[in-house]
């Protein structure tokens, strides 16, 4: 009776589902295959969806900076339009110029850095920290 029962017992659990007693090695060797397959057809994880340009505009944008004057100079300018295009970045102040976003975006887009889109009413920019020694607190 004991080994009829031991019988019995043994073709149960080969008749329960995998889930019961786990996956067999051919199963687990499916499944490996798949996830590798799965991982090679995803491609590289997503971009960001919002990419920023901090820009400052004495000393990068003009070699010269005068603090009564705009001046900005072609060839920073044209770089910095190839920068936001192939990024797709917002541009984002730092300079002291953003008292007057309305002003610098006009001459930036004067400059072409916009692109034939024209310039914005106006830029963002960083708010103003209480210490000018510590800009980069701005920034956060």
């Amino acid at each position: 009776f004991l080994t009829s029962s031991v019988l019995v017992l043994r073709a149960l659990v080969s008749l329960m589902p995998c889930i019961a007693i786990g996956p067999r090695e051919e199963e687990e060797e499916a499944e490996e295959e798949e996830e590798e397959e799965d991982e090679e057809d995803a491609g590289p994880p997503p971009a960001p969806t919002l990419r920023v340009l901090f820009v400052d505009v004495d000393g990068v944008l003009n070699s010269r900076p005068d603090s009564r004057l705009l001046m900005l100079e072609k060839a920073p300018c044209i770089l910095l339009r190839r920068c936001l295009e192939a990024t797709g970045a917002q541009l984002v102040l730092t300079t002291p110029w953003r008292r007057h976003r309305g002003y610098v975006a006009q001459v930036l887009g004067n400059f072409g850095v916009f692109g034939d889109e024209g310039a914005p009413q106006d830029v963002e920019a960083t708010p103003f920290n209480a210490d000018d020694t510590r800009r980069d607190l701005e920034i956060l």
